[in-house]
């Protein structure tokens, strides 16, 4: 890819020749900065490599450069102090313009580099190997390069060329390898929020199942306990419904006994009215019989001793239907009281009736309103029932959900465990490498988020 790429004429015209910038610049330019290597400390992993070309090749100094956009920046290095050079001084950039070597056996004799300051100054480069750091997409990032104040006319051998090339090559395994550990190291964080996250989930949810459950066995106790008051008062209002059955009875027997003395008391008074008058009769026919007799003694008296027998008779019958008359007004005078009193204990009959036909009117609606109040218990009592019932069936499934809980809070230790250890939990499944560890962006994603909420 690189190696076909097209490149640009430098912008300026300095004395030395600087190199052109390749096409592809800013893919490369985010390639080298993927790696997160630059502006880093040192790591043994590559300063072994540099000490190691050294030692190879015979030079001075070596270097792991990596070319950003405005300087060279060397992650690993022997021989040179400085840290970084300007991009327009660097040998490299011309090293990364193709997958070939770049050699340059005397840094005086090439005019491309004869005015350069570091060949005129120190570090006075004169030899100049370096092969290109070159990305599995293809984009080369920097160079592993050996530099010496000697020049070498006949350059390096192919076999010296294949030790710089896998130089490179292992450069680059190592960088790739630090990334991976990077990610991976990122992936573990991500892990162990998460992992911390389902924790504190856990836990709230196990919490929260467990006032659920002690709520639902609370409200199953109380649905229980009103039931039986519902079941109670069921009871209670049959009973009620039971007196008012019979309380109505009550009141019709004592409205027909009130109609039936009604009806006694208007024949007693029309039996009285007879008697009366026959005792009008009978106080009549003694006055009759009392004046007779007078009549009767008067005539005996003037019969002399003839009717002197018939005179005591006349008068004892008189006296006796005087004594009748005088029995018989007492009778018919007590009788008027009786028949007043008569009057007015049937007036009190028919008040009576009159009440006890309200009382029946009233106790139909008391029955009722009676009958729907039982129905209206009936329909709480079943209602308590389906609550009951629910009620226990929430308990159950609370009691599940606790159990699901603390089954969850298990897992989540276990992920917290294995987060916190050297690896992370590995995914499964088709197209998952089981050695690769790395998270996938998507899930990755979504563990953040996860670990963000319940922060």
């Amino acid at each position: 890819m690189a190696s076909h790429s097209q490149i640009h004429p430098p912008d300026t015209d300095p004395a030395w020749s600087a190199a052109p910038i390749p096409q592809e610049e800013a893919d490369r330019l985010a390639a080298l900065r993927a790696f997160n290597a630059l502006d880093t400390d040192p790591e043994r992993e590559f300063d072994d490599l540099v000490v190691l070309s050294c030692s190879i090749f015979g030079v001075a100094t070596s270097l792991i450069s990596m070319v950003d956009s405005e300087r060279q920046w060397f992650k690993a290095k022997v021989g040179l102090d400085a840290q970084e050079t300007r991009r327009d001084l660097a040998f490299c950039t011309h090293a990364i313009l193709s997958d070939a070597t770049f050699v340059v056996p005397d840094a005086t004799a090439d005019l491309r580099f004869a005015e350069n300051p570091l060949v005129k100054g120190p570090p006075h480069i004169r030899f100049y190997a370096g092969a290109p750091l070159v990305t599995g997409q293809g984009f080369r990032i920097g160079t592993f390069s050996i530099l010496d104040p000697v020049p070498r006319p006949e350059g390096i051998t192919a076999e010296q060329d294949h030790q710089l090339r896998t130089l490179a090559r292992i450069t680059m395994d190592r960088l790739e390898a630090r990334r991976a550990a990077q990610s991976r190291e990122a992936d573990l964080s991500v892990f162990r929020r998460a992992a911390d996250a389902l924790i504190d989930l856990s836990k709230r949810m196990e919490d929260n199942a467990a006032t659920l459950s002690d709520a639902a066995s609370s409200s199953a106790s109380g649905a229980k306990a009103a039931t039986e008051a519902v079941l109670n008062l069921n009871a209670l209002g049959d009973h009620v419904n039971s007196e008012v059955a019979s309380i109505s009875k009550s009141i019709d027997n004592a409205a027909e006994s009130a109609h039936l003395v009604r009806e006694g008391v208007e024949v007693f008074s029309s039996h009285l009215e007879t008697v009366l008058e026959v005792l009008k009769n009978v106080s009549s026919i003694a006055q009759q019989t009392r004046i007779l007799a007078i009549n009767a003694s008067i005539e005996a008296a003037r019969a002399g001793e003839a009717g002197a027998g018939f005179s005591v008779i006349a008068r004892e019958i008189g006296e006796l239907a005087g004594s009748t008359a005088n029995a018989t007004e007492s009778i018919r005078r007590t009788s008027r009281t009786i028949t007043q009193a008569l009057y007015g204990a049937s007036t009190r009959c028919e008040h009576l009736d009159g009440l006890m036909n309200i009382i029946r009117s009233n106790i139909g609606s008391v029955e009722k309103a009676a009958t729907d109040v039982t129905a209206t218990h009936h329909d709480i009592r079943d209602t308590m029932k389906t609550l009951t019932s629910l009620s226990d069936r929430v308990g159950a499934q609370s009691n599940e959900l606790a159990s699901w809980s603390s089954s969850l809070s298990d897992e989540a230790r276990h992920f917290q465990r294995a987060a916190r250890s050297d690896a992370a939990p590995r995914a499964s499944g088709p197209g998952h490498d089981p050695a690769d560890t790395r998270v996938q962006p998507g899930r990755r994603d979504a563990l953040a988020s996860t670990a963000r909420q319940a922060s």
